[in-house]
This record gives structure tokens, sequence and C-alpha cells, in this order.
């Protein structure tokens, strides 16, 4: 899942940017940089992010949406 999906459901579930940079020891402002679009996340701190929200959300708020695993249909 892509790290701007997973903290954004971070924020929808009550925790503010500061919070996730905090628990998951990112450098200041990296949460909001990555959301912009404007900074990447290492494999480490990808899978730092991922551990963390995996503990922190609900089970099934970390699979894939539905519409994000399949390809579009056009027509019948």
């Amino acid at each position: 899942m892509s790290p701007v999906l997973v903290v954004q459901r971070l924020v929808r579930a009550g925790l503010t940017a500061r919070a996730i940079e905090r628990q998951c020891g990112f450098s200041r402002s990296k949460v909001s940089r990555v959301i912009e679009g404007t900074a990447s996340l290492s494999a480490d701190e990808r899978q730092r992010l991922e551990e963390f929200a995996a503990g922190f959300l609900p089970k099934g708020s970390m699979t894939t949406p539905h519409h994000e695993r399949v390809s579009p249909r056009y027509g019948r």
C-alpha cells in the first residue's frame, strides 16, 4: 500500500502528522512532505510506517481496497 494512503488512514484515525513522525522515528515534517509528493520513504522507513499502522489501525484497514486491486471493466 502506498505510504500516502497509510498516512491518510492514520490521520483519519485521529493521529497528527507529528505523532506519526515520532512513533516511526522520521525526521521533522517528513510525513507532510510525503503527502505533498516532495519526498519519498526508504524501504526501512516504509516498513516502520506499515508496522506502526498495522499495530494502530483495525486489522482490515491495512488491506488494499477492491477498486485498487482490480483493473476496471469496460462494457459487458
